[in-house]
């Protein structure tokens, strides 16, 4: 009786073994796409960033089409895209505006 307490014990241990495996490596995919999750998250937000600085801080459609003047201004074009014109504009990248 004592000898199959024990060896029913041993497969209950190692059953739990297996589980903690498991769980382990699906512990480890839900860190991964958390840390991806993340990552877009600070790239969406230097973007926001971005946009809102390009913007004025307006953020409604209307609010731009009705804005006078250029929507931005030449030092706010080239600290975007590194200087690189596009257009008749330069454009900067978010790098550096982040800075």
């Amino acid at each position: 009786m004592e000898r199959e307490m024990i060896d029913l014990l041993k497969d209950q241990v190692r059953v739990k073994d297996g589980q903690i495996a498991d769980l382990t490596i699906q512990n480890k995919s839900v860190v991964a796409l958390n840390e991806k999750l993340t990552g877009a998250v600070v790239h969406h937000t230097e973007q926001i960033k971005t946009l809102l600085q390009l913007t004025g801080g307006r953020m409604e459609p209307d609010e731009l089409s009705t804005r006078p003047g250029p929507l931005v201004n030449s030092s706010d074009t080239q600290s975007v895209n590194n200087g690189e014109p596009v257009g008749d504009h330069q454009v900067g990248s978010a790098a550096k505006l982040a800075a």
